[in-house]
Parts: structure tokens; C-alpha cells; sequence
């Protein structure tokens, strides 16, 4: 059962992931259609623009579910692919304590750049 949690979840920030880049790639690279909407910016990738948009609370809030959502995707998909082999069936604890422990300094180091950069 806890398995199926835990597959649903990778499943589900699979699909979170798809909404954040489509939502990245309107904001970015269709900035006549969100400008006209009342939702961005003419010119999203002027370096004044950026620090702005990294200084709001949403931005903030998005770009750490992304990360949340990223890192759990791609971390537990490694992780099942490397149990799955010869070598992963000797060594599953030690390979899920070393994935955690990656993902969890790619975590605080991306919480400490958001926020550093924000400001």
C-alpha cells in the first residue's frame, strides 16, 4: 500500500510538472497573450524584470513547489531505477539514504537561492 502512495505521488508531480512548464512557456515566450490577459510583462527576461518577479511571494511560492515537484519526480524515479538492477537489490538502504541525502542539499540549496535571489 505504501508503495502505491508513493508511486501516485511521483505520478501526480509528474503531471504538476507539466503544468508548470506550459505555464512557463506562455509567461516567456508568449508575452502578448499574458500582457493582454493582465498577466505579465512585454519583456519577462530584462534582468530588472527578473529580480522583480523573483521578489513576489507567488513567484516565490511557485518556483518552490516546482523545485518540490522536481526533485521528488526525478529522485524517486532514479531511485526505482537503480534498485531495479543487480547492483541496487545488494545495496537498497544505503542507495535510498544517498538519494535522500542529494535531494535533500538540492532542496535547501534551492530554497536559499530563491530566497537569496528575491531578496
Amino acid at each position: 500500500m505504501r508503495k502505491i502512495v508513493f508511486w501516485g505521488m511521483h505520478l501526480l508531480a509528474g503531471f504538476l510538472i507539466f503544468f508548470f512548464l506550459l505555464w512557463h512557456i506562455f509567461y516567456m515566450h508568449y508575452q502578448s497573450l499574458t500582457k493582454a490577459i493582465g498577466f505579465g510583462t512585454h519583456y519577462p527576461l530584462i534582468f530588472s524584470e527578473v529580480v522583480a518577479r523573483a521578489k513576489t511571494a507567488g513567484f516565490k511560492i511557485a518556483y518552490v513547489l516546482f523545485l518540490i515537484f522536481v526533485l521528488y519526480h526525478a529522485f524517486y524515479g532514479l531511485k526505482n531505477i537503480l534498485i531495479e538492477t543487480e547492483f541496487g537489490k545488494k545495496f537498497e538502504i544505503p542507495i535510498k539514504i544517498l538519494i535522500i541525502l542529494f535531494a535533500t542539499f538540492l532542496f535547501i540549496y534551492g530554497i536559499f537561492t530563491t530566497l537569496k535571489i528575491g531578496g
